[in-house]
């Protein structure tokens, strides 16, 4: 949970068409109004604020002429840090990246060279756009797989009610359906409210994930079972029990063969040829023995290497944790002023020319320059992490291909040992006896190998079956932290779903429409749902399309409110409205416009940009207003 209020505002939105500026305006404080009649472009600005902040926009959600345009910028204010986002226009649906600049708009056109490419994804040495901007906010990240990161166009969905989504819905209208989960929204709603720290967000991907790979094992240990049939209750270890009893009957049938082979006295030239050619195959045998030691010994070196990258990753882990934990600190506590020297004990004096300087150097202090290494090192350490993984994915490479040259050793080793066997000798009778040992050596060979074959299977299952079961134990492991995550914000759920639910019913009663339920609310039941992307009024979801519209924009208004009465809360005290949709009608609309700006006069610390072309006259003035009023036909943007 966090205690210092998460910020955002919007200080100037600047569009291009090539070289042309065609459109560049101030924001404010407070209530930001875009006034003109329909049809002249006021959503297209609001659709590029959400772009340029991080949001996504699919090829059919462009509108003329913006997608003509070919960059947006803003000055921006993070958590009162101001930096400069710009990012090209691609109507074809792509995801560009997003150039940004440590500073206000006026220094950023002037400094070429102090431009930052931030991607949509992480990069091989960099965050991305979303996680840059989440350090900067101070949010922290969550690693534990690609899909659990959040971004900010998940952030911007609740923050903006769009024109082009669903009047009974919550989240701006998503066509990347992935995008839209049930789990995805309560991530953000409950993240953005205070309610979890993405931690139940983290596990309950993992558990999504978890019971999918349990459910592919099931079915992977039931084609097992099948091939193995009756047997398939048999285990590795069993097999290699019987392996090792035909190997060592292999082993007393090699002895009776040497002494077979040496009982005879006559030694003749094809007994000395075929002592020779055995001196030749027992040779290749101790090369072969002596290859397969070696490989091993490789293996266990490698195993160890892999040991020492996986603690030298648990080391950057506890750097990456100290680090975040320094810059806390530092933005809690600040600089240190010494009023002494440490060396001496002298006083320090300062210069009253300089009241800000450092008491000790002198030099004044660069806060951005600390933010960017911050950032620098974060990314450098990420960086080591990502390498150190493809180490770890070289050195299980060469073991993988140890153990298949290894195999490889092993069969040619069992090929001469089997050929040894097989040099006849000179003596008939002796002939005789060694063929019926060759023969019971051959069908221990062969039981051998029919056996290893079946240890491939049963280890397989023997594997699939641990690993089902350790699948078990984290699916498990993983419910229960969620449920012990949900027990410990039900509380604080339950107050912020309440105080939501009371400030939208305490808005909805001053609605001047006809809808009954709307007058009597606080009388009423009603449920905040966010993974269905609802609220309900009197066990209703759906009431007319303006009715609708009205209840919807009550509810991102109590959200804002919310988050200035809350500091735990980390929506940051910014929302976009364009809530003109539906056709409701002016009486309407201007009570509503009312109702926001008497709600939101007793506050000063946030910003809310919204569209009308019915303006009320009391709010149709120039220090609510952004640029001027746009007349039937007079588009914002002009190309």
């Amino acid at each position: 949970m966090t205690s210092n209020p998460s910020r955002l505002k919007l200080n100037r939105l600047v569009i291009r068409n090539n070289t042309s500026i065609i459109y560049d305006e101030e924001f404010h404080y407070g209530i930001n109004i875009i006034r003109g009649e329909h049809s002249v472009g006021k959503s297209t600005i609001l659709d590029l604020i959400f772009y340029v902040l991080g949001g996504e926009l699919k090829k059919e959600e462009w509108k003329e002429p913006a997608n003509r345009c070919s960059f947006v910028t803003a000055e921006v204010l993070i958590n009162k840090s101001p930096i400069t986002l710009s990012r090209p226009i691609d109507a074809e649906g792509k995801i560009p990246h997003t150039y940004v600049y440590d500073g206000p708009y006026e220094l950023a056109i002037k400094d070429a060279s102090g431009w930052k490419d931030f991607g949509p994804r992480r990069g091989e040495d960099k965050l991305s756009f979303s996680e840059m901007i989440f350090e900067m906010f101070n949010w922290g990240q969550f690693k534990s797989s690609e899909n659990t990161n959040l971004t900010m166009h998940q952030i911007l969905r609740l923050l903006y009610l769009s024109q082009t989504s669903d009047a009974n819905r919550i989240f701006r209208k998503e066509t990347n359906l992935s995008f839209d989960s049930e789990n995805n929204r309560l991530a953000v709603a409950e993240f953005l409210l205070g309610l979890d720290d993405l931690e139940a967000y983290s596990y309950r991907q993992q558990l999504i994930k978890l019971l999918k790979e349990d459910e592919l094992t099931g079915v992977e240990l039931r084609t097992y079972i099948g091939i193995l049939g009756e047997q398939s209750s048999i285990t590795e270890q069993e097999i290699k029990e019987k392996i090792d009893i035909s190997n060592g009957l292999i082993d007393s049938i090699d002895r009776e063969i040497i002494n077979t082979i040496q009982c005879d006295d006559v030694i003749d030239d094809d007994i000395l040829n075929v002592n020779a050619e055995r001196k030749i195959i027992l040779e290749s045998i101790n090369d072969l023995t002596f290859k397969i030691e070696n490989i091993n010994s490789n293996t266990v070196s490698l195993k160890t290497e892999i040991q020492d990258c996986v603690l030298f990753e648990q080391s950057l882990d506890f750097r990456i944790k100290s680090l975040n934990e320094s810059r806390s600190a530092y933005e809690n506590i600040g600089t240190v002023s010494f009023d002494y020297c440490p060396s001496c004990f002298s006083p320090v004096e300062t210069e009253e020319s300089q009241p800000n300087c450092c008491k000790l150097c002198k030099s004044e202090p660069n806060t951005n320059s600390l933010k960017d290494k911050y950032l620098s090192t974060l990314s450098e350490l990420q960086y080591q992490k990502r390498q150190n993984k493809k180490i770890i994915e070289k050195l299980s490479l060469k073991i993988n291909q140890s153990d298949d040259e290894n195999n490889a050793l092993q069969i040619e080793l069992d090929k001469l040992q089997h050929q040894l066997f097989k040099i006849s000798t000179a003596s008939s009778s002796r002939e005789l006896k060694l063929s019926e040992l060759e023969k019971k050596r051959a069908l221990q060979l062969i039981e051998i190998e029919r056996l290893k074959e079946k240890a491939k299977l049963a280890k397989k299952m023997d594997e699939i079956k641990f690993r089902k079961k350790k699948l078990g134990e984290l699916i498990a492991d993983k419910k229960v932290n969620i449920e012990l995550l949900d027990e410990k914000n039900r509380v604080r759920r339950e107050n912020v779903h309440a105080a939501l639910l009371s400030i939208s019913k305490e808005l909805l009663e001053k609605d001047s429409g006809n809808e009954e339920n709307f007058k009597k609310a606080k009388s009423l039941n009603g449920e905040v749902d966010f993974s269905k992307d609802r609220w309900l009024l009197d066990e209703r979801v759906n009431y007319s399309e303006s009715s609708n519209v009205v209840k919807k924009s009550v509810f991102h208004l109590a959200m804002l409110l919310f988050s200035l009465i809350d500091n735990e809360c980390r929506y940051p005290r910014f929302s976009i409205m364009d809530f003109e949709c539906a056709d409701i009608n002016e009486e309407r609309s201007r009570n509503l416009q009312r109702l926001i700006a008497i709600t939101l006069a007793p506050y000063s610390d946030y910003q809310l940009i919204m569209t009308t072309s019915k303006i009320d006259p009391s709010l149709n003035i120039e220090s609510l207003g952004v640029g001027r009023y746009y007349d039937k036909n007079d588009y914002i943007l002009k190309i």
